[in-house]
């Protein structure tokens, strides 16, 4: 099999199955150009191995390869969520069993034209889109109606709850005034005579008032206590059971991560202790049910990650602290660990290694794109047999003075470099590919200032883009171009010389965010 091949950004990967040389030539000229990016595999067993360890956006798979044949080829890479079209030289019919078995569409090779081959491989992958868009509206209608569910259940215990503990504190009161009776009792009987002091002692030993009293106040201290738990897990459920939009807000992470180790603990109980080392910590900026959700999953996955028929062996550590502007919350266990070749795809969609109804794959997907959509990462880190980490880094909400900026931009080096320089003075998110940039500017962070670079090429598509689905970001948008002249106006944004130091750009943002934010 070939090395992988560099993918432009917005390029199509296209992994090629194919055998014949003739073939795969034709298939690869057919696609030549910067809207694709292909990748040859010349055996099935090749391909099986490209997928699990690559991103692929479509699957052309050839039906008669040296290791597999007919059906049995589209069995071997089906179920990974890559849209596959199958090429066959055979009749038309061999094409529609395909479609049957999993095929997204089919070409017959005889005549095999490359207008028609682009418009297939397009067609498929936009329909693949568009059904995980569809299976991520389900869980999200799913998660409304739980969210639904959660918060009425929270109401209908919440109500009970509240009079029991009233009415506990009511009979503590009576077991105290019993207990001042009995003290009262006892008093008067020893001044009435010895006698009668003893006759009393004796009736308080055979009715044991005194260890009915004791019991009673026990009794009523562990319902209260129980009454209690339930209404922190009633809290908590009101935490995680909103439908996702539950506003943008000063978050405090330390009692989201405290209520997600609450609700994580049905799961980690019998399998793993839980250490919780959570420092005091500074607000984020965010979605408080969405960030629920995301630390939840993260322990679930712990939780499941620990075999469930050894017990007393496994620890589950669940960490917080802060680093200079950021926040870093980890997940540790001492489970089983991932395989090196799982470990690279453990965020992508339906992606799994679980098996049964809870095995959907979209946990850990959608934790990162929390993550994301809040400025920051998950990063994980995995060894068989030693276990796992995954770390949340985010970013504390912003203070007064400085502005939230979105540098978007395919050169990595630049990237990283300009966003150092500009992450002294301002809240700063990196993306270095369009679809990456979208997903930050629509979710919950509200960027000030954009920056990307050029008059064409990534910047105008930017523009493009939110030219279309979010105009009214454009008029925060600083194109940085060597040269003004070659800049379409029409397509918003404002254009600021290429800047030769970080003080350069650090001017042109501080002119767009006002006088307020100007470096001093």
């Amino acid at each position: 099999m070939e090395a992988a091949v560099h993918c432009a950004p917005g390029a199509l990967r296209v992994l090629l199955i194919e055998d014949d040389p003739d073939d795969a030539m034709l298939a690869r000229r057919a696609l030549r150009g910067r809207d694709f990016a292909v990748q040859h595999a010349p055996t099935l067993a090749e391909g099986r191995e490209a997928l699990q360890t690559g991103a692929f956006d479509c699957v052309l798979l050839d039906l008669n390869l040296p290791d597999a044949w007919g059906m049995d080829t589209i069995a071997g890479v089906a179920g990974l969520g890559t849209p596959i079209v199958a090429l066959t030289g055979l009749d038309e019919s061999v094409g529609v069993a395909a479609l049957r078995a999993g095929a997204a569409d089919f070409l017959a090779k005889d005549h095999l034209r490359p207008r028609d081959l682009v418009r297939v491989v397009r067609h498929a992958v936009e329909r693949q889109r568009l059904e995980d868009v569809r299976r991520r509206l389900a869980e999200a209608e799913r998660d409304a109606a739980v969210g639904r569910l959660a918060a009425g259940l929270a109401h209908e215990v919440n109500n009970p709850a509240a009079f029991m503990i009233a009415n506990l504190d009511i009979f503590k009161q009576y077991v105290a005034g019993m207990s001042r009776f009995v003290a009262g009792a006892r008093a008067l009987a020893e001044r009435a005579g010895p006698e009668h002091g003893a006759a009393f002692e004796a009736l308080v030993a055979e009715h044991q008032v005194a260890a009915g009293l004791e019991d009673t106040r026990q009794v009523i201290d562990e319902h209260a206590q129980g009454v209690r738990r339930i209404t922190a897990l009633v809290r908590t459920l009101g935490t995680f059971g909103g439908n996702g939009a539950s506003g943008l807000e000063p978050v405090d992470l330390a009692e989201v991560l405290r209520d997600a180790a609450a609700m994580a603990m049905v799961e980690i109980k019998g399998r793993a202790a839980l250490e919780e080392a959570i420092e005091a910590l500074p607000p984020v900026h965010g979605d408080r049910t969405a960030l629920a959700r995301t630390f939840l999953d993260l322990l679930l996955n712990a939780a499941e990650a620990v075999p469930a028929d050894v017990e007393g062996e496994h620890t589950i550590r669940l960490a917080a602290c802060r680093q200079d502007d950021r926040v870093r919350v980890t997940v540790q266990d001492n489970g089983r660990g991932i395989p090196p070749a799982d470990l690279r795809r453990v965020f992508h969609p339906f992606f799994t290694t679980k098996v049964g109804a809870r095995a959907a794959g979209l946990g850990l997907t959608h934790a990162a794109e929390i993550a994301r959509r809040h400025g920051g990462h998950i990063d994980v880190e995995s060894e068989l047999g030693v276990g796992s980490s995954f770390t949340v880094d985010l970013p504390v909400a912003r203070g007064q003075g400085g502005g939230r900026v979105l540098l978007f931009e395919p050169d990595l080096e630049w990237l990283r470099t300009w966003g150092r320089g500009l992450q002294d003075a301002h809240d700063v998110a990196l993306a270095a590919d369009l679809d990456e940039a979208l997903a930050l500017l629509e979710g919950p962070l509200a960027f000030d200032v954009v920056v990307c670079r050029g008059p064409g090429g990534p910047g105008a598509s930017l523009r493009g883009a939110l030219r279309w689905h979010r105009p009214d970001l454009l008029e925060r948008v600083l194109v940085c171009v060597d040269d003004e002249a070659r800049f379409d106006a029409d397509l918003g944004g404002a254009a600021v010389p290429e800047p030769g130091t970080i003080e350069m750009l650090r001017v042109a943002i501080a002119g767009r965010l006002g006088d307020a934010a100007r470096p001093t």
